[in-house]
């Protein structure tokens, strides 16, 4: 026997079919999908808060730059796509936050700490965060 009759194989091969809408079929998946589909507008934040910072600099005539920065986001299209990204992160949050408990098992006093408790502290924290964050953007604490 040679080589090339010991290669081959007479199994057929497997091939999983999956159609395209599979993740519409379990709730679970579908807002897994979601979750994970939020990543495309974290990006255009970073990169919207990557131009600011370039903007701000003064260029050889000693203008500011951060004007073109400004009329940037004034452009009805980034208004848009920037209101979409508050959207998608206000949904990994609420997803991300009902995943938590799940994936983390705090024990207090012998007992399991209910998962809405804990997904109510995460959106406590976030909302004090929030709250500190606009405050000091608005100039409260001076």
């Amino acid at each position: 026997m040679n080589s090339s009759e010991s290669d081959k194989s007479y199994r057929k091969p497997h091939l999983n079919q999956m159609e395209s809408n599979w993740w519409l079929k379990l709730r679970y998946y579908f807002f897994y999908i979601l979750r994970e589909s939020t990543a495309f507008f974290m990006i255009w934040t970073s990169l919207v808060l990557m131009f600011g910072v370039v903007c701000s600099h003064i260029n050889e005539m000693g203008q500011n730059e951060f004007y073109r920065f400004i009329f940037f986001l004034q452009h009805p299209v980034v208004i848009v796509i920037n209101t979409l990204a508050l959207l998608s992160a206000l949904i990994h949050s609420l997803t991300w936050f009902n995943l938590a408990p799940k994936a983390m098992n705090i024990i207090i006093a012998g007992k399991k700490t209910p998962n809405m408790l804990f997904t109510l502290g995460l959106w406590c924290i976030t909302i004090i965060i929030s709250t500190i964050m606009l405050l000091l953007i608005f100039g409260y604490f001076k």
